[in-house]
């Protein structure tokens, strides 16, 4: 079955599907719930924002490693 005609027959499930997930992603939001906090926390672009300390300290090495590599490339290709 080629991609054009298995996109024809599924489109309306995956409109419904799509419609479904954005009205759940919405609800779990207005919540505060475990859920919504973490979902909260792995979308959340500031470390010092994030409700978990646990994902906090993880978000800020992993930022910190990156940066460290970020400059570690840039010494080597500076020489």
């Amino acid at each position: 079955m080629k991609w054009g005609t298995c996109y024809e027959r599924y489109k309306g499930f995956l409109k419904d599907l799509t419609i479904m997930s954005d009205v759940f992603m919405r609800n779990v939001y207005k919540e505060d719930t475990e859920l919504s906090r973490r979902m909260h926390d792995l979308h959340c672009k500031n470390a010092e924002d994030m409700h978990s300390k646990i994902l906090c300290r993880q978000s800020i090495r992993i930022e910190g490693n990156m940066v460290q590599k970020w400059i570690e490339e840039s010494m080597s290709v500076a020489h």
